[in-house]
């Protein structure tokens, strides 16, 4: 019994030299190579005397001699670090920085070769791309490349680029299904059927903004009527749905029009008869004409048949007889200095300019009918009519016309744009009438009335060069102005009267 109580105070005793955190559950933590440990849970609330020292025995550190051979204590082997020395670039006591995985890379891309597949209405598959750039927003990182020098080896899932209404990529086209407006009848659309009809069809459609693709768009949701209707034809389509006639044999007709005559001038002797009668190939169905030609049904000739000098078949003109120059009368050049009728020819006035003047010196003695003005060989041109609403125009009226008929009208032209009043209605009106006149004339009178300019209002002298001469008759007496060019104007240069 002694023996056992002894035992159990030896026990007593070994249990109270031992620590109390050494009796708490421990949890190793691993840091570097060497081993921690946490005590416990770190937020209980623990009593201070739990954490008071306790002074070692003796014993615990008492040194030994390492055996022969071996390191003694502590001492670091090979080449593992001594105590908590840190190992590579880590501070003393921290683990290495962790290497970035670069897991949220973003990128852009080469698409020259790409090819898309569609998916859906959101999205399309993309091949062929390969990357130009890629950087990591979290540690920084960015590398670029060259075509072709990565490619993506895996498919891409993008996002349709809608370009009204149409993926700029894949092509696909919006349905336009999220449209949000009110139905409502469209514009009436033609479906052709057969080579007779089509289908004029109404549909009901609803027009806003696609909240897929984000264009204006209408989309059809049904029909709100439709009815049959014959093609309306031109030229074999028909211009409501555009169905082309195939012109079937059934429908290809042949017709022969009415014959017609033509007639034209071989020579001096004779002229040309030809009927023809026309012939023409079409489709019944459409109208449209396949193909038109004339049929010669005959061919003749046959002499001229002349009243007064014109074919009345044909309309042929005889040349005209070449008239005998008139006899021209001898004039004297004047003083260059001396006037007549108010005009000098130092004034060097131009062809408007003098006829002015002398309308407005000669108009008071016309007026008061003291003296006569006209312009010789003016009948060549005019018809009696016309002269005789010419000598009812001012003085300044009749010289205008003249060099508007022989000539000049350019010239008149401009005046009357800067002064519009140059000219009388009267005046105005005359020109008019035989303008019309002269350019319905045929081409044998026009030849007449061109030649007729040539020899009695010439714009060259004797020895070809460019002069016009205005001549006037003032009662019994003769004057002669000469002009001669300088740039677009013709200035007077001689004044002559008869000897």
């Amino acid at each position: 019994m002694k023996r056992s109580w002894l035992a159990m105070a030896l026990i007593l005793a070994l249990l109270m030299s031992v620590p109390g955190t050494a009796l708490a559950e421990e949890t190793p933590v691993i840091l570097g190579d060497r081993a921690e440990t946490a005590v416990g849970d770190p937020e209980d609330d623990y009593a201070e005397d739990d954490y008071a020292e306790t002074e070692p025995a003796e014993d615990d550190y008492a040194e030994t001699e390492p055996a022969e051979g071996e390191p003694a204590g502590d001492e670091p082997t090979g080449d593992a670090p001594a105590g908590n020395e840190p190992i590579g670039d880590a501070p003393a006591g921290e683990d290495p920085a962790p290497v970035c995985a670069h897991e949220n890379l973003a990128y852009t891309w080469y698409d020259d070769a790409a090819e898309y597949a569609l998916v859906d209405g959101a999205q399309h598959r993309v091949t062929g791309l390969s990357v130009k750039s890629e950087r990591c927003p979290d540690c920084g990182y960015s590398a670029t490349y060259a075509a072709g020098e990565k490619p993506v080896e895996t498919e891409v899932l993008a996002d349709h680029r809608y370009i009204d209404g149409v993926c700029a990529d894949c092509g696909y086209h919006c349905p336009h299904d999220g449209l949000d407006g009110e139905p409502h009848e469209g514009a009436i659309r033609y479906e052709p059927l057969d080579a007779e009809s089509h289908r004029a069809v109404i549909p009901t459609v609803v027009n806003g903004t696609c909240a897929q693709c984000g264009a204006e768009a209408a989309r059809e949701t049904g029909v709100s009527g439709e009815k049959l209707q014959h093609h309306t034809w031109k030229n074999g389509i028909c211009t409501r749905c555009g169905y082309a006639c195939v012109h079937p044999d059934e429908a290809i007709a042949e017709t022969f029009g009415k014959a017609a005559t033509r007639v034209r001038a071989v020579d001096s002797r004779r002229h040309r008869i030809t009927c023809t009668r026309p012939y023409r190939v079409h489709c019944e169905l459409c109208g449209a004409a396949l193909f038109e030609e004339g049929e010669t049904v005959s061919d003749d000739t046959a002499p001229h048949e002349f009243r007064d000098g014109v074919c009345k078949v044909c309309g042929y003109a005889l040349e005209p007889e070449p008239e005998e120059e008139p006899e021209m009368p001898a004039f004297s050049d004047l003083d260059p200095s001396r006037q007549l009728y108010g005009v000098a020819a130092n004034d060097a006035l131009t062809l408007i300019e003098t006829a002015k003047r002398l309308g407005e010196t000669l108009q008071p003695a016309v007026d008061a009918g003291t003296v006569r003005v006209s312009v010789p060989h003016l009948e060549r041109l005019f018809t009696p009519d016309e002269r005789a609403r010419l000598d009812a125009l001012s003085v300044r009226d009749r010289l205008l016309t003249t060099l508007y008929f022989t000539g000049f009208r350019d010239a008149v032209e401009r005046a009357r744009e800067s002064d519009p009043a140059l000219l009388s209605n009267a005046g105005l009106s005359l020109i008019e009438q035989i303008d019309a006149r002269w350019t319905a004339q045929t081409e044998a009178e026009r030849r007449a009335r061109d030649q007729a300019l040539e020899r009695l209002f010439p714009t060259a002298d004797a020895d070809n060069n460019p002069a016009y001469d205005l001549e006037i008759d003032v009662s019994d007496a003769r004057a002669r102005y000469t002009f001669r060019p300088d740039g677009e104007e013709w200035f007077l240069a001689r004044i002559a009267a008869l000897a």
